[in-house]
């Protein structure tokens, strides 16, 4: 009768922690997809390599810019090309 009663009073407790477990690998997996996506992204060179900042030109090398390119990927605007607005001038 003892014994019975300790086995009932110990199943609330492992319901509890495989509960717990539960919730946490529940929380990691979607974490754990995007790590293992991104690596396998990155092992096999997937997509462009964008560099945010960009030389003004080849007078001024020291001098740097925003990439317009980024902008108007993000906004979906279309800028004048840069590269030809420096290229007339000179």
């Amino acid at each position: 009768m003892q014994r019975e009663n300790k086995r009932k009073n110990n199943q609330p407790k492992e319901n509890k922690r495989t509960l717990n477990w539960f919730y946490i690998i529940l929380v990691l997996i979607p974490f754990l997809f995007l790590v293992l996506l991104e690596g396998a992204l990155r092992i096999f060179n997937y997509g462009d390599d964008y560099p945010v900042f960009v030389n003004l030109s080849a007078q001024y090398p020291e001098r740097i810019n925003i990439d317009i390119k980024i902008i108007s990927s993000a906004l979906n605007f279309n800028f004048i090309d840069i590269d030809s607005i420096f290229k007339s001038s000179s």
